[in-house]
């Protein structure tokens, strides 16, 4: 029983030790795990001491699983306990030993965390501090961020602002340079510096050239000038504008001086060596200063050779003088400088032309004033081409033919001095009208197709001018008495005999035209004057003379008209005069002018009722009214003009137009007379009042015997007269048409007084009466007037 109690109390202790150790081991565990890791330095000790503590409980345990303890506590000789009582004794003392060893390790490790809390709390303090300085800096340095932006910025202002300044400051120097510059000009032009440049020695040579001295002068101050001019809200802009081309002007005169120093040099070298050489050759030669005359074979080598090589430093100033000639003061520079050229030109080259235009004149004596003219011209063309080639070496930039005007046109008068004596002289048309045309169509256009020969133009078209001023008062004479004035013979008259002749003449030729011999002669030399002046004149002038002619021509005509009509019959002078009048109205037709005239005249008819007021009293030239008769005619009695325009076409028209229904009248009256006679009595016996009640079958006049009279009168003259109508209207007019314009009114006359005795005779008498009388019906008359018109 004991050993049972005994084996019972062991494991009870055994269980109890177990317990212990697991709850030792769990205590443990826990409190590792609390430390969070903290104490595993000395971790590794307390985890042996504990395996050592299990090992232990456990070595016990199966000690008392299967080995028998001892009751006894005392413990066998290797030391191990063999009672309970021992086994308490010495897992007591183990216990107490490893409480100890804990309490030591958890001592030390508890002061390790404190040591390590410390050192974390120092730590975090430090930690903070540095968060708080890190803060700090971070704020610091956005701060910093922000000045240094801002430095930054207002450094580059500052730059900017500084190189701004500096460009002002530029540009300002820039501009009060240009103000400066007038004091360094100023000062040259005090010392003399320019002038002196620009003056001749004796001997003719300048002894310093404008391009060296003068030019750039010129070029600062065209820039200053344009300065000034571009910014006038400057103080004291416009007096110092003013004293800038004060300056300018200056300069410009010295350029001035220096080329003309320079042509004369030139001139002066060339009259000297034209001179030697005709001293040389025996012949008297002219002043120094005079125009020289060139053998003929010496031009070139002396005219234009030498000439440009005494003046070849010109070309560098015109050159440029040229390159400013957009500016108004350096154009009228260069135009001067072009007069200048031309005067010296003109100088050495008048006496060379003249002597040749003289000697031609004097070859060609016998040849007309046009062939003289073709080979005068040519002369002048080929002098016009050397000119022309020398301008453009002095004057490279510059149209020559514009600036060589005013040496050609002196050049043109020793030519216009040769022909104008021989065309004065001509009196006929016909010579004038050709060297107008050939001056305006062959010359004067062949030149403007050469380039270098068009200065000659201008004073050519002067030629002509006078040419055409000559053929004017020519054909204005001739006109007047050739043609307003012309008294016409008797052989002018003789028609229609001349028309019979001619139609006889050429009988067998089948030729409608009408034969120009047979015109009226004033009527041929106004067609012919027109046909001449068109050419040659302008159209205002043109128009004028041509007003002039045709209403003379027409003039004219109608009193030729009126000769035929008395030497021959009404019938003839009506047809004369349709005839002309219609081949002067087609002859002008070509001609693209306005045949009419301006013509302004006073007119005084207004006064008359202010002289019969005057004279009456009702005004007095004494009354201080506005009634006073002085300031009456002073203010309303002025003559007034009167504008007014005739046309000798419009009046050729009206004319032509009269002359042909006075023909168609004439005709109508000769071939139905008596009906026109028995109308008109019909007509006055029903108007009058003593015929109130009676029939007009019972008026003598109109019997059936009278009536029958009447036809038969009508229808001999339709038979009779009508042909010989047709046959002289086609003898005057060839056209069938206006043979037709003609006739057909006249056809229309007879028809209508046919009808007309018709309806008299339908309405009065009995039903048939027209056909016993005989009248025609409009076929049977028809046919009558168509066989009687062929």
């Amino acid at each position: 029983m004991e050993r049972a109690s005994d084996r019972a109390r062991r494991a009870r202790a055994v269980a109890h030790g177990w317990e212990l150790a697991s709850a030792l081991t769990a205590t443990q565990s826990e409190r590792v795990r609390a430390l969070g890791g903290r104490a595993r330095v000395g971790g590794s000790e307390e985890t042996r001491e504990i395996d050592d503590s299990t090992r232990a409980v456990g070595e016990t345990r199966a000690e008392g699983g299967g080995v028998k303890t001892p009751a006894t506590t005392s413990g066998t000789g290797d030391g191990r306990p063999t009672s309970a009582r021992a086994f308490y004794a010495w897992y007591a003392e183990r216990v107490r030993e490893v409480e100890l060893k804990r309490i030591d390790r958890r001592e030390s490790r508890a002061e390790a965390l404190r040591g390590e809390i410390a050192l974390r709390d120092d730590a975090e303090t430090k930690i903070s501090e540095i968060e708080r300085e890190l803060t700090r800096m971070a704020t610091t340095q956005v701060e910093l961020k922000t000045l240094s932006r801002r430095t930054q910025e207002e450094s580059e202002r500052l730059i900017a602002e500084k190189e701004r300044l500096q460009e002002f400051a530029e540009a300002l120097r820039g501009k009060l340079d240009y103000f400066d510059r007038l004091e360094r000009v100023a000062e040259k032009f005090q010392a003399g510096v320019i002038i002196s440049g620009a003056s001749s020695d004796p001997d003719g040579a300048s002894t310093m050239a404008p391009r060296e001295q003068v030019l750039p002068t010129l070029e600062r101050l065209d820039e200053c000038l344009d300065f000034v001019s571009a910014h006038p809200q400057y103080a004291q802009g416009g007096s110092y504008g003013a004293k800038f081309r004060e300056l300018q002007n200056r300069a410009m005169s010295t350029v001035r001086e220096y080329y003309v120093n320079a042509l004369r040099k030139a001139t002066k070298h060339v009259q000297d060596a034209a001179n030697g050489r005709n001293r040389a050759s025996g012949a008297t030669g002219e002043s120094e200063y005079d125009e020289i005359v060139v053998e003929e074979g010496d031009e070139t080598a002396l005219l234009y050779v030498r000439f440009r090589a005494g003046a070849s430093e010109l070309r560098d100033l015109t050159e440029e003088l040229e390159k400013r000639e957009r500016h108004e003061e350096y154009a009228a520079l260069l135009s001067d400088c072009h007069v200048l050229y031309c005067e010296q030109r003109a100088a050495l080259v008048a006496g060379s032309v003249r002597k040749k235009m003289r000697a031609i004149a004097s070859a060609e004596r016998g040849k007309d004033v046009l062939a003289l003219t073709r080979i005068g011209v040519a002369h002048l063309v080929e002098v016009c081409q050397a000119e022309y080639g020398l301008f453009k070496y002095f004057f490279p930039n510059t149209d020559p033919n514009g600036a060589l005007a005013a040496l050609m046109i002196p050049l043109n008068t020793h030519l216009s001095d040769i022909l104008r004596p021989r065309y004065i002289t001509i009196t006929n048309l016909e010579p004038l009208a050709e060297l107008v045309e050939a001056l305006k169509g062959e010359i004067i256009e062949g030149i403007m197709k050469t380039e270098n020969a068009l200065a000659l133009e201008s004073g050519l078209r002067r030629i002509t001018s006078d040419v055409q001023e000559r053929l004017i008062f020519r054909a204005q004479t001739y006109i007047k008495d050739r043609v307003g004035n012309y008294r016409a013979t008797a052989d002018d008259l003789d028609f229609p005999a001349k028309l019979v002749r001619a139609r006889q003449a050429k009988a067998e030729d089948e030729v409608d035209e009408d034969d120009i011999s047979n015109w009226y002669p004033p009527l041929e030399r106004t067609l012919t004057c027109l046909a001449k002046l068109y050419r040659c004149v302008d159209v205002k002038t043109f128009s004028g003379l041509a007003h002039e002619a045709v209403s003379m021509c027409a003039d004219n005509i109608a009193g030729a008209a009126r000769s035929v009509a008395l030497k021959s019959s009404a019938v003839d002078g009506q047809l004369f005069l349709i005839k002309h009048l219609i081949i002067l109205r087609e002859q002008i037709a070509p001609f693209n002018a306005d045949f009419a005239v301006s013509i302004k005249d006073l007119d005084f008819t207004h006064m008359r009722g202010h002289m019969r007021r005057m004279l009456s009293g009702e005004m007095s030239f004494f009354s201080l009214t506005p009634n006073n008769a002085f300031y009456q005619l002073a203010s309303e009695g002025r003559p007034r003009v009167i504008e007014s325009k005739i046309d000798s076409k419009k009046e050729l028209e009206k004319q032509l137009s009269a002359a042909c229904e006075a023909y168609i009248m004439t005709i109508t009256k000769q071939l139905v007379d008596p009906m026109l006679s028995f109308i008109t009595k019909v007509t006055a016996f029903r108007v009058s009042a003593a015929s109130q009640g009676k029939s007009l079958k019972d008026a003598a006049f109109a019997s059936e015997d009278k009536i029958c009279a009447v036809i038969s009168q009508v229808r001999i003259a339709l038979a009779e007269i009508l042909p010989k109508v047709a046959f002289t209207t086609k003898l005057y007019l060839n056209a069938q048409g206006t043979r037709d314009a003609l006739l057909k009114p006249i056809k229309s006359n007879v028809a209508e007084a046919f009808a007309q005795i018709v309806v008299i005779l339908d309405s009065d008498f009995p039903h048939g009466t027209a056909e016993r009388v005989g009248v025609l019906d409009p076929s049977q008359l028809a046919a009558v007037m168509d066989e009687a018109e062929t």
